[in-house]
């Protein structure tokens, strides 16, 4: 027999390892739970606006309020507006137009499918205006060339369409699509005038210049200058134009590709205008009815000679 442990306190032994912790409670003692975080403290309205940009506004600076009639007079900082118009050089105008039965695009997803298909080289914001529009912010002049050169998007549920910036707009306004990017050929240039910046220079003689073609880049042949342009369909559109340098100055003529010199529609050029075409038969028609009419007339006309000769004739037998 084996003698009797002289320790009183007999030690329990736990048979499953997963709670040894049973067996030394003493050498794995349980955490201890951490006091809770004091609360934070109330900010104060003087603490919010006290780092805040419209701290930096005096009070005393800004306009008071004019009432003339049944409305109220602001008056903005005319200096500052026109400084704040310098940011949106390089900004355009956006139209998502949904197909019949699409869902709604959230902004995030429109920009990342025009992301994909613009591929700006710097980043850029899209900012939702309402009713469909959007304000389009590019961080370089390349970008708004490059995008606005490539027109319309077509995307999975509609299409985006763009437009030239301009102020005082808000999508309550009507948006007059009344530009257009065209093909414009320089003809008469001689080469020595072939720099990249002097066909942009003489391009915006007749619009916004966007990009150069790649044959007219590289110089491929020399028959005409192309430029794809941002056009302003709604004024006349110069037909030539005089470049001029110090003490000379010579014409140069400009064809539109695509443009319509009968009806002014893009799409087709005067040859295939079909209101010219129908017009063109109506005249026709008109001339042929005219002729017709004269031939006639002119046979009315030789009645009464022809009626004296018989008389004469039948006078003659009679006697």
């Amino acid at each position: 027999m084996t003698a009797p442990s002289s320790d009183p306190i007999r030690k329990a032994i736990c048979p499953w390892g997963f709670m040894g912790f049973l067996d030394n409670e003493s050498a794995h003692p349980l955490p201890k739970a951490s006091p809770p975080p004091p609360p934070p403290k109330a900010k104060t309205f003087a603490s919010i606006v006290s780092n805040s940009i419209e701290s930096s506004v005096p009070l005393s600076q800004l306009p008071s309020p004019i009432v003339r009639g049944d409305k109220t007079y602001i008056k903005i900082t005319e200096a500052l507006y026109q400084e704040q118009l310098k940011s949106f050089k390089t900004n355009l105008l956006g139209r998502l137009l949904l197909r019949k039965g699409s869902v709604p695009l959230k902004t995030a997803d429109l920009k990342a499918m025009l992301n994909t298909l613009w591929r700006p080289s710097a980043p850029w914001r899209l900012v939702p205006l309402g009713k469909g529009y959007f304000d389009i912010h590019f961080a370089t002049e390349e970008d708004l060339r490059r995008v606005w050169g490539g027109g319309t998007c077509t995307l999975s549920s509609g299409i985006f369409r763009l437009a030239q910036w301009k102020p005082d707009f808000v999508p309550g306004d009507v948006l007059p699509q009344t530009h257009a990017q065209l093909w414009v050929r320089f003809y008469g240039l001689s080469q020595d005038y072939w720099h990249p910046q002097h066909l942009m220079e003489i391009a915006h003689g007749v619009g916004t210049p966007l990009q150069l073609d790649k044959a007219t880049k590289e110089r491929e042949f020399g028959y005409y200058a192309r430029v794809l342009v941002d056009v302003d369909l709604a004024r006349d559109l110069p037909s030539s134009l005089m470049i001029e340098r110090e003490n000379h100055f010579f014409p140069i003529e400009v064809i539109y590709e695509n443009l319509c010199s009968h009806c002014g529609l893009v799409g087709h050029s005067a040859d295939r205008c079909k209101q010219l075409h129908i017009m063109e038969q109506g005249t026709k028609k008109q001339g042929e009815k005219l002729s017709s009419v004269e031939i006639g007339d002119s046979f009315s006309c030789n009645k009464e000679p022809c009626d004296s000769l018989m008389q004469q004739i039948l006078t003659w037998v009679n006697s």
